[in-house]
């Protein structure tokens, strides 16, 4: 039977369809396994008061005869579970289980195909025609405003801004003043035009679904097990909103916005208020909804019918739900001419958290499905009695639909014929997969894979067995979705394991030895020993398996022992595995590699990690100086932050330098080995040593993982610190350190190279260089400030101690290269830093260069222009050729010989200091530098010279020039003064003599007057 199908994968669906009332009455009866309910009376006030104790089982049989009989007046029946858990199955059973009379009324609300709308038009079409009337007219008050889908949105809105607006506030309520805003603000939310045409009018959210509720009748049943509710995700609160909402609206998003729990406060007014809005909406209401029910059961008690009513899922009448259970509780007699009435309804548990107290103690029978199906009549589940009831399906697939059609075409009066015993391979088949107790072979499972599928499909089948778990997710995907694989031969396929949970039984290390016994057949094989095993072992399947799905013989595996797979044997396998002594770490590092997401165990890997990758590198073959690409807590570019994890709980940080292991493209291969190799480390690390069980595996899973990671850390950092033709970061930083040397003065025009490398280190370094400009005194300011940076890229690139450690020593390679280039250059930076340099300590250092290569020349140009400016200053001053000695001594005698003929004044003084300062400086280097200058074509191919140009003989050459300026004005002006009085006394003496003379005239004359009147 080797890769034989025994079904249509096509027909799989028709036939293990999760919804029971979908399928066909021929295959619904074909697949039914009978089974012991979980049955109690209301037990207390409150559905919380149940326990355990109090359920009986109780056949289905036995429960139908109960629900039907004849002398109790009324059977209520709520039949719960969590979703899934054949809920509606049960339901649509007594719907083809209840026996047609006249004498009663089975009304169905089914799943699928209704709406609030036409369920209240199916109870309608139930009454005589002219009591039909006034109710058909108050359900077509809507009008032609919800003949659209746009308009039955527009109506809901509306109608839930109208409840919300009608609200009273409990009394109760955590923050009264709150609710009463939240009452009054709310409805604007609903009726503002902008938040409807972004939000609420869309597809695809709660008003869209509410809509379909009410008015629309979908053909595919979507599960909704509860009532549809608000939720916060449903409210509008993008604050970008904010500015297009109108007025009032924005008035309900402060409130949104602003206080934290006005959000959930709001979506419980809004949810509150959802019934009434339904119910406007469907312009009928609960009152009018009783009406109709009671009108009803009167018709029906004058014909002498009872009503029994079956509602496949509750939680479709949402609206009208609570108002129809008011109907449904009052009981039926002679008096209220009520009929009598049996009901039956699937909910969930939340459904009796939400009703009434009063309507779980008037409940009749309660049904725990999730402790129903699939199990022995015990209660306990186990594969004989999942076998048993996958059992049905698997023939009802075998047999096709249309063989059931043709069954249940004669009233299922013979039993199902059993697919099996018309097939020759049966009794092998049977031997090696085993079969139920009534025959139905389980191939192409087993019992065990059965089990080991539907745990995986859900965790929680043990204590409440879901049947859509175990249709969808295991009948349905081997038999329809990977059926074809089976007869291709490549069964089981890798893609179901990973389907179902990927790896869980066999370890990190088991499945590498397995790839590497079975290279490319480790998918498959993998998938058959997790699930048709579950040992967490490598071993051979029985050969009636193996040759059935072509699987092969694995290399120096054990034997599984040889018994027949038999649904009849329960509990787990005889052979337990192993007990797990791993660690919690490593349980998680296995369960990481198989899909689940890494927590605690990241945190102790990473240092481990970060110490052997930083180790393995070889810093010296990368020419580069360890800690300046990696620390393990510091800013480096590659540090323990940088080891990351895929699927790590923990958001990764920003890193220049980063390694994801495996790799978020990694196989399942990769992922075991690096598993592999992770608990290797952490054991190693534990116990001091790899020797240790599968430890020389390890090892060498980690030596490869290692090789890898490391591989993928240096290119990283070569890309982070590589060179291109327009750009070298030593060579710059290189540069960068010999142009301050050659402006401070370190570097000499003519010196050996040798010497240059040194004076790119020395710690000798002056504040300030002999500049006379500002400019140029900013250019090496700056540099001075970056050095240290500087000198820190030089070294990172250079280091010469070994293992890339930090250390004295450096390789000169790179910086005489630097120092020929630049030399070559004529001392300019001509290099091109690139723009996108993510290292901050090589970014700022091109920064440094990008702004030193744009102000040197004009920086040198300027200091070019005012050291020639100063020059002619001086030979304007003292001649062409005068030399400092010359110039004090002139000045010194000139001052003596002044201030002792008492020509000098205070200015004096002034020049003597002058002098003094002139004296101390090398006026005579500082000229000979400037006069090199004099000549010099380009100032930048000078800045040797500026160092030369000893700032402070400028200084005091202009403070001298000045002062002797000042004293020799000073004592021409002296001088003057004293030849100015000097005249002025002579002039006085002329004028006496003259006045005198002018006297001695008129004396004269008088007397010749006097001597001419006396001669007379």
């Amino acid at each position: 039977m080797k890769n034989y199908l025994c079904w249509s994968p096509t027909g799989v669906t028709a036939v293990v369809n999760t919804e029971a009332e979908a399928v066909s009455p021929a295959t619904f009866r074909a697949v039914h396994s009978d089974c012991t309910l979980q049955v109690s009376p209301p037990m207390g006030t409150a559905f919380q008061d149940l326990a355990p104790s109090h359920f009986t089982g109780m056949s289905q049989e036995d429960l139908l005869r109960e629900f039907l009989r004849p002398e109790v007046n009324y059977s209520r029946l709520a039949v719960y579970g969590r979703s899934g858990s054949g809920k509606s199955h049960l339901i649509h059973w007594l719907k083809l289980n209840i026996p047609k009379s006249e004498d009663r009324l089975v009304l169905v609300i089914p799943k699928a195909g209704t709406s609030l709308r036409s369920i209240i038009e199916m109870i309608i079409e139930q009454l005589v025609p002219e009591r039909q009337t006034s109710f058909r007219e108050v359900l077509e008050r809507t009008g032609d405003a919800t003949a659209t889908r746009a308009g039955q949105k527009e109506r809901l809105l509306n109608e839930i801004a109208y409840a919300i607006g009608e609200k009273v506030p409990l009394p109760a309520s955590p923050d009264l003043d709150l609710e009463r805003e939240l009452i009054k603000v709310l409805p604007y939310l609903f009726q503002d035009v902008y938040f409807r045409q972004k939000h609420f009018l869309q597809d695809g959210n709660i008003i869209s679904e509410l809509v379909d509720h009410v008015f629309a009748a979908p053909t595919a049943y979507r599960p909704v097990d509860e009532r549809r509710r608000f939720t916060a995700d449903d409210l509008p609160v993008d604050p970008r909103d904010f500015g297009q909402a109108a007025k009032l609206a924005q008035q309900a998003l402060h409130y949104l916005y602003g206080v934290p729990e006005a959000l959930q406060m709001a979506v419980a007014i809004i949810n509150d208020c959802l019934n009434s809005a339904i119910m406007r909406t469907l312009s009928f209401s609960g009152d009018r909804l009783i009406g109709l029910m009671a009108d009803l059961r009167r018709q029906l008690f004058v014909e002498g019918r009872e009503l029994v009513l079956l509602i496949e899922d509750f939680a479709r009448l949402q609206g009208l739900d609570r108002a129809l259970l008011q109907a449904m509780i009052e009981q039926g007699d002679s008096e209220n001419r009520l009929c009598r009435l049996r009901w039956a309804i699937a909910v969930t548990t939340g459904f009796f958290e939400q009703v009434v107290e009063t309507v779980y103690t008037r409940m009749s029978f309660l049904v725990d499905m999730d402790k129903s199906v699939g199990r022995q009549t015990s209660g306990r589940m186990d594969r004989s009695s999942l076998a048993a009831f996958a059992g049905p399906y698997l023939n009802a697939v075998r047999l096709g639909l249309g063989r059931l059609e043709e069954w249940d075409s004669f009233g299922s009066a013979s039993p199902l014929p059993n697919a099996c015993e018309e097939c020759s391979f049966m009794s092998s088949c049977h031997d090696a997969f085993g079969a139920t107790t009534i025959g139905h072979g389980l191939y192409p499972f087993t019992s065990t894979a059965l089990w080991n599928m539907t745990e995986r499909a859900d965790e929680r089948m043990q204590e409440a067995f879901n049947p859509r778990a175990l249709q969808t997710n295991v009948l349905v995907k081997v038999l329809d979705n990977h059926g074809p694989s089976l007869a291709s031969g490549h069964f089981p396929p890798s893609a179901l394991l990973d389907e179902l949970g990927g790896f869980r039984g066999l370890s990190a290390t088991t499945r590498d030895t397995l790839r590497r016994r079975m290279p490319g057949e480790e998918g498959r094989l993998g998938a058959l020993l997790e699930l048709w095993d579950g040992s967490g072992a490598i071993l051979n399947l029985p050969p009636g398996i193996r040759d059935a799905f072509s699987a092969p013989e694995i290399p120096d595996a054990a034997e599984r022992e040889e018994q027949r797979e038999t649904a009849q044997e329960p509990g787990p396998q005889k052979d337990q595995p192993a007990p797990d002594m791993r660690t919690r770490d490593e349980r998680e590092i296995e369960a990481w590699a198989t899909g689940d997401t890494l927590k605690n165990a990241a945190d102790k890997l990473r240092p481990l990690l970060f110490d052997a990758i930083a180790d393995s590198i070889d810093w010296d073959g990368l020419g580069l100086e360890r800690s300046t690409f990696c620390g393990a807590d510091s800013p480096r570019p590659f540090r323990r932050r940088s080891v990351v994890f895929t699927r790590q709980s923990t958001a990764a940080i920003n890193s220049l330098v980063s390694v994801e292991i495996p790799g978020a493209n990694a196989s399942a291969a990769e992922f075991d080995r690096t598993a592999l190799a992770l608990q290797g480390l952490l054991r190693a690390q534990r116990d001091g040593t790899w020797d240790f069980q599968g430890g020389s595996q390890a090892l060498a899973a980690f030596l490869q993982c290692l090789s890898t990671w490391r591989d993928d850390v240096v290119g990283q950092v070569r890309n982070l610190t590589a060179a291109t033709a327009d750009w070298s970061h030593a060579m710059a930083a290189a540069e960068l350190l010999a142009v301050a040397a050659a402006l401070n003065g370190k570097i000499k025009a003519d010196a050996e190279l040798t010497s240059d490398v040194a004076a790119l280190f020395t710690a000798e370094w002056p504040e300030e260089i002999q500049a006379v400009s500002d400019d140029l005194r900013r250019v090496y300011g700056t540099l001075y400030t970056g050095r240290t940076g500087l000198i820190e890229v030089l070294r990172a690139f250079c280091s010469g101690s070994k293992g890339g450690e930090v250390g004295t020593l450096v390789n000169p390679a790179v910086p005489i290269a630097a120092l020929k280039r630049v030399r070559a250059e004529g001392w300019r930076l001509t290099l091109k830093p690139p723009s996108d340099i993510n290292f901050d300590l090589l970014r700022k250092a091109a920064d440094l260069y990008r702004k030193t290569a744009a102000a040197l020349e004009p920086a040198a140009n300027v200091e070019q222009a005012d050291r020639l400016s100063w020059l002619s200053e001086v030979e304007a001053a003292f001649g062409p050729e005068t030399k400092k000695l010359t110039i004090v001594t002139t000045l010194a005698d000139v001052r003596t010989s002044l201030v002792g003929t008492g020509l000098a004044g205070r200015s004096a003084g002034k020049l003597e200091e002058a002098l003094g300062r002139f004296d101390s400086v090398q006026f005579d280097d500082a000229v000979s530098a400037s006069r090199m200058l004099r000549d010099a074509p380009d100032a930048v191919g000078m800045i040797c010279a500026f160092a030369r140009g000893r700032r402070g003989a400028v200084i005091a050459a202009r403070e001298l020039i000045a002062a002797t300026q000042a004293f020799l004005d000073q004592s021409e002006t002296i001088l003057r003064e004293q030849a100015d009085q000097q005249s002025a006394q002579e002039q006085a003496v002329a004028t006496d003599i003259q006045r005198i003379e002018t006297s001695l005239d008129a004396i004269s004359n008088q007397l010749r007057m006097f001597e001419v009147e006396h001669a007379t």
